[in-house]
């Protein structure tokens, strides 16, 4: 799956000379790890998924691995609590699986691991929830607060952009709030989105354009009036050399928000 994940043959590229030849006569082969030149080629056959979401996936991967630790998706709270003691992930554990005391709790990994004996004691999975209902109550009571902070993230994306860009994400953004006044300003998948109660519309930055990302269906709906843009499944990417075409981007962005927000 890993291999699947980061094979850049599914965004339409190929990188050449991935491994070489050591034996002609046996043909046994070995990585390529600097002894012969590598040729990446862009566009090199038909995209499987849109160059820009593999893009995507790459950014969760290193996020990922940067945890340093084994990742897991299992539940909700799996790879988001984190030891204070050790820094390793709680998991999931069951306790008396096979009689009426049976309950699920979770206990940092590494609490038995090596000579240091974590002394973070275990938590059971009702008070975790109990405190995330907590803490998310927190948040609703300061939202004026928390649009706050979410759209000065969206200042900071902007800025952290070549300046020759930022002409362009400041409209886009201008054009998407007056057409989506209800939706709030975040940062997720490490692009700049419009949210009501789930993600609505995406936007972000490449080397040459200005990649809108409004989901496959509303790509299809509009095929028509965006056959003069390059477009691939839930995908638009709007040159840097052109004027943003703004009454079409309205348009998406209000088709997205009755679409996806009931």
């Amino acid at each position: 799956m890993f291999q699947i994940l980061t094979n850049e043959k599914y965004r339409g590229s190929a990188l050449l000379q991935k491994k070489i030849t050591t034996d002609f006569l046996s043909k046994r082969q070995k990585p390529n790890e600097g002894e012969a030149p590598q040729y990446y080629i862009e566009k090199s056959h038909e995209a499987i998924i849109p160059p820009d979401e593999w893009e995507i996936v790459q950014l969760e991967v290193a996020r990922r691995k940067a945890l340093g630790h084994k990742y897991s998706g299992n539940s909700i709270f799996s790879a988001r609590l984190i030891c204070a003691d050790c820094g390793e992930f709680f998991g999931s554990k069951v306790w008396n699986s096979t009689d009426k005391y049976r309950r699920a709790i979770w206990q940092c990994n590494g609490k038995y691991k090596g000579e240091h004996r974590c002394t973070t004691p275990h938590l059971e999975e009702q008070y975790i929830r109990d405190a995330f209902v907590t803490a998310f109550n927190s948040l609703i009571r300061r939202k004026d607060e928390l649009i706050r902070n979410c759209r000065f993230v969206m200042d900071r994306y902007i800025e952290e952009q070549d300046e020759t860009v930022r002409p362009y994400l400041n409209e886009i953004r201008r054009i998407l709030r007056a057409a989506l006044p209800e939706a709030q300003e975040k940062i997720s998948w490490s692009m700049p989105t419009y949210w009501k109660g789930r993600n609505i519309i995406h936007f972000a930055a490449s080397k040459k354009h200005l990649g809108l990302y409004p989901g496959g269906e509303a790509t299809e709906v509009f095929a028509d009036r965006l056959a003069d843009y390059d477009v691939s499944k839930g995908t638009i990417r709007l040159p840097y050399n052109r004027s943003l075409p703004e009454e079409l981007i309205a348009e998406i962005a209000v088709w997205c928000y009755r679409q996806y927000v009931k």
